[in-house]
């Protein structure tokens, strides 16, 4: 009798734990994975977790492109935590509202003016006072100006005039930054981001060309904050010290940050490409002109047409040029 129910006892014990084992696992389909399986956790992204400074400063949408994209990590959720500014559609809505008004909406009576000759330099360019700063200029950096000439044949006034027009010989970088501004122009790719800043469109066509433009130009600043986050993580820059234009671009010589790995030049020798150093500015500049054709002893047109390939305008190339020969002038 007692062998019996110690017999019974253990065959209650393996049902028990036989139950709380749960069901057999299911037999393999064709492929050789059971029915059941899921996928390789390699397979699934991790998931975007938003935080106050993502909902509140409104990053999330934008945050969430780059997080599918694979392009968030650690540090881009630093970044963007520690953007003094929320998001603004003021970067987009005041490029989008001057192309607007330009296009739909000209002034009263605009036809009985006399079309104005267009200028041909831009204004308060060729003063005493930035003459005799880009000659002090070219005077403290000779050596430097010396190993570039060399180096890539621009002379040393066309890269002068060049940073005096982009950025006032470095004095004036911009007042934003420029991962701010690339953030915010890319977020702004529909008419309903941008509010009180929204173009008055009165019919299809008009609403149609603003969603063209935003598209257009949102992704394009989209592809230049992933380069910008690029450079930054290749070369452990802060972005959040980077200033930039209205338009994202960066450094004394101001390349946009795709640019950079095309063009952008070690000047020092220290194994980074830094904008923000006058050397990596000067042999990225000059390279950037010596790679799209700069001769010096090419005619004027060809010279104006390379310096069109840095900003695509014959009013800044001519400014650059013209201001460039004054210099070259001994006085």
């Amino acid at each position: 009798m007692a062998r019996s129910l110690t017999g019974i006892a253990c065959l209650s014990g393996a049902l028990l734990m036989l139950f709380m084992a749960g069901p057999p696992p299911a037999p393999p389909n064709a492929s050789g994975a059971t029915a059941s399986q899921p996928k390789p956790s390699a397979e699934l992204p991790s998931p975007l977790i938003p935080n106050q400074a993502m909902t509140e400063k409104g990053w999330l949408p934008l945050l969430q492109r780059l997080h599918d994209d694979k392009i968030y990590d650690q540090d881009v959720g630093e970044w963007f935590a520690g953007l003094q500014e929320n998001y603004s559609p003021r970067p987009m809505g005041t490029k989008v509202g001057a192309m607007f008004r330009s296009r739909y909406q000209p002034p009263l009576f605009s036809f009985l003016r006399r079309p104005k000759i267009p200028p041909n330099l831009y204004s308060d360019t060729l003063t005493p006072e930035n003459i005799s700063a880009c000659r002090a200029f070219l005077r403290e950096h000779a050596d430097l100006f010396l190993k570039v000439e060399k180096r890539y044949a621009v002379p040393k006034e066309v890269l002068t005039a060049l940073l005096l027009v982009e950025t006032r010989l470095g004095n004036f970088l911009g007042q934003d930054t420029a991962i701010w501004t690339l953030a915010c122009l890319a977020a702004s790719n529909e008419p309903e981001t941008l509010g009180e800043l929204r173009p008055p469109t009165a019919n299809e066509a008009q609403e149609a060309w603003l969603r063209e433009q935003l598209k257009k130009k949102s992704d394009r600043a989209y592809n230049e904050l992933k380069a910008l986050i690029t450079h930054a993580r290749k070369y452990r820059h802060n972005p959040l010290e980077m200033r930039g234009s209205s338009e994202g671009a960066l450094g004394l010589c101001q390349f946009m940050p795709s640019n950079i790995s095309m063009y952008g030049v070690d000047g020092t020798g220290n194994g980074r490409i830094d904008l923000f150093s006058l050397p990596d500015a000067l042999h990225s500049a000059a390279n950037f002109l010596k790679v799209h054709g700069w001769k010096s002893n090419a005619s004027r047109d060809r010279r104006i047409r390379t310096l069109c390939r840095y900003n695509h305008s014959r009013l800044y190339a001519n400014t650059i040029l013209t201001l460039a020969e004054r210099l070259a002038k001994k006085e």
